[in-house]
């Protein structure tokens, strides 16, 4: 793995002078935000996606690495089917579960711009320290600095204050020094020195890896899958006023089949999240499985702003899981919130006719949908100005 070192630099006056190389750990990756929601698995090991039958016929023992999205009740009921058992005993496992937030706590993300040094850039930093005039010793120690960066190390610089109206050679150099660079912003995340053991034990290994949200798709493959009707009957519960009703709507999202189930659990994340929140189940593992394959579609303030319905829209699409039905769901809400509801649009004393019904899917949007589970819905929804089939 490729090393990140961190230059500090000081330049203010010949007093205050200060440049440093440390080693801080190794390159995994930029990145242009600090989250994780992007982060796959599979790029840092590869992880078999067995079927249940695979798991029975070749799987003893089954070792779970740290902060797992995965609950152990639900692998419990896999256990069940499979006859596999858990064990404490890495090197004794068959399979090993690991998930993006195993990945995560072994790491860290740094915050300022990171670059590689490769011929280009080491040509440019010799020629600033050649170019200065610092003093012997200074410019010497510079030089022994950055020949301890090996090439194709990664590299990024921590920058103190200076003051630009204090000009002389110091200033000049450390401005130099910076805009030579031109370091572009993003966000690093490395393997920290205090964790690369613990990283490299596993990276380095030999074991069959697994991911957490593939055996929790085996988990729920028996599970009932959600229907329209079903669908409706959950949002009914998880908008009660009843905490009760809330924590039975949220159980049945949790121990649903996910895979089959994906349009109506987008649905009811992205309209329904911030009422299932006074639900203790809300903070459950097994539940937090679940959040955790549906963040994006979390807080999304399906309010009067028309671009969180274009947010939704788009993240159904990358999900494959844009059914007719959902965005009629979709359009119609959209309607009442943002065009009737909020600017008059479409209502009885409005001088426009309009309706849901007039809103329509760009076409490389349109094409992206794909059918629908329940039968003969193509029919019930695409009857003209007819909404009475859809939950709000």
């Amino acid at each position: 793995m490729k090393k990140v070192y961190k230059i500090d630099i000081n330049s203010s006056d010949k007093e205050n002078f200060e440049f440093s190389v440390s080693h801080m750990g190794y390159f995994m990756r930029n990145k242009s935000s600090r989250t994780y929601s992007d982060l796959k698995i599979e790029d840092y090991v590869k992880c078999l996606q067995p079927d249940s039958k695979w798991l029975t016929a070749n799987v003893n023992k089954v070792y779970r690495l740290p902060h797992l999205q995965l609950s152990r009740d639900k692998l419990s009921i896999l256990q069940e089917k499979c006859k596999f058992k858990n064990t404490r005993n890495i090197d004794d496992a068959d399979l090993v579960i690991v998930g993006k937030n195993t990945i995560e706590k072994l790491t860290k993300t740094y915050w300022t711009g990171t670059t590689k040094m490769d011929t280009n850039i080491r040509s440019k930093l010799v020629s600033a320290v050649n170019s200065c005039k610092l003093d012997g010793q200074h410019k010497l120690w510079v030089e022994e600095q950055l020949d301890s960066i090996e090439d194709d190390a990664y590299f990024n610089i921590s920058s103190g204050y200076y003051y630009y109206n204090n000009n002389n050679e110091y200033t000049k150099f450390h401005e130099d020094f910076l805009n030579c660079l031109n370091i572009k912003s993003n966000y690093l995340d490395y393997i920290p020195l205090d964790m690369y053991d613990a990283y490299a034990s596993i990276m380095n290994s030999n074991y069959s890896f697994v991911s957490d949200e593939h055996m929790n798709k085996l988990c729920t493959e028996d599970s009932v899958v959600l229907t329209k009707e079903t669908f409706k009957n959950i949002h009914k519960l998880v908008t009660s006023p009843d905490k009760e009703n809330v924590t039975v709507g949220m159980t049945m999202m949790a121990n649903c089949n996910e895979e089959a189930s994906k349009t109506y659990l987008a649905l009811l994340f992205a309209f329904d999240s911030e009422n299932m929140k006074v639900s203790n189940v809300w903070n459950t593992v097994n539940f937090k499985s679940l959040k955790k394959l549906y963040e994006k579609y979390i807080n999304l303030s399906l309010g009067q702003w028309g671009n969180a319905y274009d947010y939704l829209i788009k993240n159904m699409c990358k999900d494959k899981c844009l059914t007719i039905f959902a965005s009629r769901v979709i359009a119609n809400t959209m309607f009442k919130r943002v065009l009737s509801g909020y600017s008059g649009a479409g209502t009885r004393e409005s001088v426009f006719t309009l309706s849901a019904s007039d809103l329509k899917l760009k076409p490389e949007f349109a094409d992206q949908i794909v059918s629908d589970v329940d039968t003969n819905l193509v029919n019930v929804i695409d009857n003209a100005g007819s909404h009475n089939d859809l939950p709000f």
